[in-house]
């Protein structure tokens, strides 16, 4: 035993460093752990990362980063197969350090460029919440002009759902940069009274206003801000471009500021705006159960309750009809936005019957609210209404509520 012991070691160090050599020859050993690439196909990181610039950028390595940047700094303006840049990319990875390095070393015209959709570098930093870039990229435009006046929508541009970076915004910090930087950069009070109505009444391809899409993805914080902006008792309060208009203009535009707030021409046109769809942001907002957004829109003074879409239904009629009918046990947050909506006032539902109309409101094929919360298992929301709404009124089909209620629980009330 004690002969061939030496031997066997010998042996053993050998396979040893054959095996080591062979794993050291695999390139997916070479990467570090947290790298994104090391979990891709051979196939997904051709279409992913086709250069060096993108593989620094998945490996999360700003000395990888920067090594290119040093050696050939062109290898970040392609695109890979999926249309996105480099930068694109450490936007998207919220790898905010790696982005700034990659972004103050591209010129103004490389960071106008887009995605397959269109979407530029503002409007990706705007949905990441990256105001950093945001302000980099500003600042870099404003010192690329020597003649001309700077439009902030020359790199917060259009996309192709006919979307600025607005539509994307993560936060009520990314819509204040945003504004603070389409008002600032005009000439005068007209021209800034016309960008200040624009900035907000921005609509894309399906006729929705930012609005629609915050409520739809339940970016509440957003909402917060702009009903504060748009349904509070001051509507022009802050307004930057006021600061430096010449006094009549100034008391011109104090006296408008007061007449739309008495009549809210501007609110209820956003609050209200009804899409391709018919559907207001409230719509969007009780259809896909976000209680936060809903609750948030409520609160506007402005609000309408009973605005239809193109099916005739309010959102109290739109919410119940994309519950579940066959849950017994419907989820708390439809629930929380149901009461919200029967309790909420504003000067608009401060009107006699306001409630009792909104529920008996006649939607396609003369369906009610009560007939929609009828045909629901879980009784909470039919219980609520019927002592408010009409129970024997008929749709088009000569169905009652009642009727509606008794078939789907058999044993009535």
């Amino acid at each position: 035993m004690k002969i061939f012991c030496p031997a066997l070691s010998l042996l053993f160090v050998i396979i040893a460093s054959l095996t080591s050599g062979c794993s050291d020859e695999r390139p997916q050993e070479e990467l570090p752990t947290n790298s994104e690439l090391s979990r891709m196909t051979p196939e997904e990181r051709q279409a992913k990362a086709p250069n060096n610039a993108f593989e620094g950028v998945f490996e999360k390595s700003p000395e990888a980063v920067q090594r290119v940047l040093e050696d050939n700094p062109t290898m970040f303006l392609p695109k890979n197969q999926e249309g996105k840049t480099p930068l694109m990319v450490a936007i998207e990875l919220r790898q905010e350090a790696i982005a700034m390095q990659i972004a103050r070393e591209l010129s103004i015209e490389d960071l106008k460029a887009s995605d397959s959709n269109g979407r530029g570098y503002i409007s990706y930093a705007a949905q990441y919440g990256h105001l950093s870039l945001i302000e980099l990229i500003a600042e870099k435009y404003k010192g690329s002009l020597r003649f001309g006046l700077a439009r902030f929508h020359n790199i917060d541009f259009l996309d192709n759902n006919d979307r600025h970076a607005l539509f994307y915004a993560a936060n009520a910090s990314v819509a204040k940069l945003l504004k603070d930087y389409w008002m600032q950069w005009t000439l005068t009070w007209s021209t800034s009274w016309t960008f200040w109505s624009g900035f907000y009444n921005q609509k894309d391809n399906l006729d929705q206003n930012f609005f629609h899409t915050a409520a739809s993805e339940n970016r509440h914080d957003l909402l917060k801000w702009a009903t504060e902006e748009l349904c509070g008792e001051h509507l022009f309060e802050g307004s930057e471009f006021l600061k430096g208009a010449p006094s009549v203009a100034g008391l011109v535009l104090d006296y408008l500021g007061g007449a739309l707030q008495r009549a809210p021409l501007i609110p209820d046109d956003l609050i209200n705006s009804h899409n391709l769809e018919g559907n207001t942001p409230l719509h969007q907002a009780v259809r896909n159960g976000h209680v936060q957004a809903s609750q948030v829109l409520m609160t506007c003074r402005f609000v309408n309750f009973r605005a239809q879409n193109n099916f005739d239904r309010n959102p109290l009629a739109e919410l119940l009809a994309h519950i579940d009918r066959n849950q017994a046990s419907v989820p708390r947050n439809y629930k929380r936005i149901f009461d919200s909506l029967i309790e909420q006032r504003n000067y608009i539902s401060l009107a006699r019957n306001f409630l009792k109309n909104m529920i008996n409101d006649e939607g396609v094929e003369g369906n009610t609210s009560l007939h929609y919360a009828a045909r629901l298992k879980d009784s909470y929301f039919y219980n609520k209404l019927k002592d408010v709404g009409d129970v024997y009124r008929e749709n088009d089909n000569e169905e009652t509520p009642r009727g509606l209620y008794s078939a789907v629980n058999r044993s009535g009330e």
